[in-house]
């Protein structure tokens, strides 16, 4: 009996944790950057990616590549520029995306869960939708954000 009351809470809280890790929005006016962007990270499931990505995308295609939950915080301006970064299949979740500025270019990168971070064992493929004012160029890392 107390072995089922234990697998029932872990069951619990292991869906519970499933659904924080599918989206994390942070919007951000970065005084050290001097601009202010949003960036929704999401991990899909079941395709397979190889490869770093940054696609220029207009408000119409977004349905196509983010989820629900992401969409619906979107709001898009004239004055915005829309792109979808991609990352390589990982072995687990809990990567996410972030902007970090190289001289005088912002650059997506993606940042490795903590070592001490709770994370889904499955393959997963991060994903984030970045928004921007757009006249800033935006370059995507071919590897990890450093620690």
């Amino acid at each position: 009996m107390k072995t089922q009351k234990i697998a029932e809470r872990a069951a619990t809280q292991c869906c519970i944790f499933l659904l924080l890790i599918v989206t994390s929005p942070v919007h951000a006016m970065r005084e050290d950057l001097g601009i202010d962007y949003q960036i929704y990270n999401f991990s899909r499931y079941g395709d397979s990616a190889t490869e770093f990505s940054i696609r220029k995308i207009n408000a119409s295609e977004i349905n196509q590549y983010a989820p629900p939950e992401v969409i619906k915080n979107i709001d898009i301006t004239s004055s915005k520029g829309l792109f979808l970064l991609s990352a390589p299949t990982q072995n687990t979740g809990g990567y996410s995306f972030e902007i970090i500025r190289n001289k005088n270019k912002l650059t997506a990168c993606l940042r490795k869960p903590s070592k001490d971070q709770l994370v889904s064992m499955a393959l997963t493929n991060p994903g984030a939708v970045l928004i921007i004012q757009k006249d800033i160029k935006v370059f995507l890392g071919k590897n990890y954000c450093p620690q």
